[in-house]
């Protein structure tokens, strides 16, 4: 429990949460009380998203101060690249949640703000992934991206987050779900760098020259990707069955042997 505590902390720490929480509650009376509440829930997903990561890869927090200072020194490396890491599609969802926290009565700033958060909380996957693959911060967040938008990523997890009622187990089966399709995109983004390391000895080494030889080495399961998850789109993801038969075509797309 001591640990659960700390790594709490240190993901307050990490993103600044209580100069959010502060600004938030400084609009009581100025925006409606249900969109306050659903912001403060907005960032309690980002609390327990960040800490489910943290104790599987950093279980044992022995300083909240250390590991603190280390995971937000990623955290800024991550957002001053962002502006080249997202594509139209990052640009366009980025827009769209702006507009949608100005909707709920928040000025541009603390909308643009609270947006940026959001992204900010799939950077511990990218630091993670660039240091164990020694590619850039940058480079691995622009795939990471990438791979987002090109395979739903973003939109399953979303869907998952609505879809999840207030039942225990619909909520914990969403959950895991969530946390399967992260590995699969961390899994997908690390064989993608890989791939390029392979053509880097032919001096073909441009990332997307290592996307389109994965995307080629995997046709098969590539394709039917985009089938179910286009049969799904059509239906409204709105169910949890449905998008788990998208997430195992994922599965079975990274579990691929080249």
């Amino acid at each position: 429990f001591e640990d659960v505590i700390k790594i709490c902390y240190v993901v307050i720490n990490v993103f600044d949460l209580r100069a959010f929480w502060e600004e938030l509650e400084s609009l009581d009376y100025k925006v409606a009380t249900a969109s306050q509440i659903s912001i403060f829930q907005d960032i309690n997903r980002i609390i327990v998203r960040t800490m489910v990561w943290l104790l599987r890869y950093y279980p044992k927090v022995s300083s909240i101060h250390e590991t603190s200072d280390a995971l937000r020194a990623g955290v800024e490396d991550f957002l001053s690249s962002l502006a080249g890491c997202l594509d139209d599609e990052g640009y366009l969802d980025l827009a769209q949640n702006v507009a949608a926290y100005q909707e709920l009565g928040l000025d541009q700033d603390l909308a643009q703000r609270l947006s940026i958060l959001k992204i900010a909380a799939s950077s511990p996957d990218i630091i993670l992934i660039s240091s164990k693959t020694g590619d850039t911060v940058s480079e691995v967040a622009g795939l990471y991206f990438k791979t987002g938008n090109r395979f739903g990523f973003n939109l399953l997890k979303q869907a998952l987050e609505i879809s999840s009622s207030s039942s225990f187990w619909n909520r914990w089966a969403a959950a895991n779900l969530q946390e399967d399709l992260a590995r699969y995109q961390n899994k997908m983004v690390v064989e993608i760098l890989k791939m390029k390391e392979t053509l880097e000895l032919n001096d073909e080494s441009t990332m997307e020259d290592a996307w389109n030889a994965w995307l080629l080495a995997r046709n098969r399961s590539v394709s039917r990707i985009d089938q179910v998850l286009m049969e799904a789109k059509l239906h409204g993801l709105s169910d949890y069955t449905m998008i788990s038969v998208v997430a195992r075509e994922i599965r079975e797309a990274v579990n691929e042997q080249d």
